[in-house]
């Protein structure tokens, strides 16, 4: 996957590079008015540009980018074998966070090429961390979709069928799908269940003698320490699968969360709804008498106060009794006019 992004790179700074240097075809003019002669315009976009554009670029990544970066791998290769006579425990938690953080990045690929070089020196134990911890990621996220089901579309429960699948063959690009979906649960998971494969597999001596990975090459007789391999295997994806479900869960909970805390308040009847200045008084003096559960149970939509007419009655006095025409009509909220003599 690393190099597949990286050949990606590439073609696209090389299709900048191209248009590039094929303004010098029309530079100094419009279309057919360049410095190059007629003859030699034809094979510009076929020859010319494509040669000098990659070769420039080409200059450019290995003078100004490829350095830094050879020095910074460099290094870390050799922190690395500085720590194959220290804790086999420790060296395996590393290599296997490393294997499981870009799932065939350049880090993953780091941790490989170590194990798969130091097999030629007769260290075949490094590579055996690194074979446990590589088919973790898939299996891991292929058992969370068996687990909890519900956390995710069919979609995704077919993808993870898949990633069981190629897990059993070692490769680690099957979790690549879910870590893109949720890079911030699937990823930390998968480097805690990689690290405890790998501890597992170093602190039992687990070897491998191919450079490759997962429970293909324990089949076909490469690995030694079968049973602390396969255990070492089924730990981490187990862990890998209970810490992906967990995350993801409280996750959801925290949306839930949010959007409850921002749902419009009911409002409750006897809440200031009515028409007019003395609307609020008539109708809490109407509710004051309900039971609160029964208020409790009715609530109405928020209406806007209407202008209150210039021949509007003044406000009942206090002790008069509201007679209820009709819901929460009163006479307080209806203006009823006197009977003619």
């Amino acid at each position: 996957m690393g190099a597949s992004w990286a050949r990606a790179g590439r073609g696209l700074a090389s299709g900048h590079g191209v248009r590039t240097t094929g303004a010098f075809r029309t530079f100094g003019g419009g279309p057919g008015k360049g410095r190059v002669p007629k003859f030699v315009q034809p094979i510009m976009p076929i020859i010319v540009i494509p040669i000098a554009a990659t070769t420039a670029l080409g200059l450019f990544f290995v003078q100004v980018i490829g350095r830094p970066i050879t020095w910074v791998f460099e290094h870390l290769t050799d922190w690395l074998g500085g720590m194959t006579g220290t804790s086999a425990i420790l060296l395996g938690a590393i290599l296997g966070l490393m294997i499981a953080f870009d799932m065939g990045g350049p880090v993953n690929k780091t941790a490989f090429l170590f194990g798969a070089g130091l097999i030629a020196t007769g260290n075949q134990t490094v590579m055996g961390m690194c074979a446990a911890a590589i088919p973790v990621m898939p299996l891991g996220q292929g058992l969370a979709t068996l687990i909890r089901r519900k956390l995710y579309s069919e979609q995704e429960r077919e993808t993870g069928m898949a990633s069981l699948f190629m897990g059993m063959f070692g490769i680690s690009e099957g979790a690549i799908p879910f870590a893109a979906a949720r890079p911030a649960q699937v990823i930390p998971a998968n480097m805690l269940g990689g690290a405890v494969a790998g501890a597992v597999a170093g602190m039992a001596g687990v070897t491998d003698a191919v450079p490759h990975g997962g429970p293909i090459v324990a089949v076909l007789g490469a690995v030694g320490g079968v049973p602390m391999f396969f255990l070492g295997v089924a730990v981490g994806t187990v862990v890998t699968a209970i810490t992906t479900n967990a995350l993801i869960d409280i996750r959801e909970r925290r949306n839930r969360g949010a959007v409850a805390a921002g749902a419009p308040e009911p409002v409750f009847a006897g809440a200031g709804v009515g028409v007019g200045a003395g609307v609020g008084a008539g109708v809490g003096a109407t509710g004051a008498g309900t039971p609160p559960e029964s208020a409790a149970a009715v609530s109405v939509p928020q209406r806007a106060p209407a202008p209150v007419s210039a021949d509007a009655p003044a406000a009942v006095p206090a002790g008069e009794s509201d007679e209820v025409l009709s819901g929460y009509l009163t006479a307080r909220t209806v203006n009823v006019p006197a009977r003619r003599r």
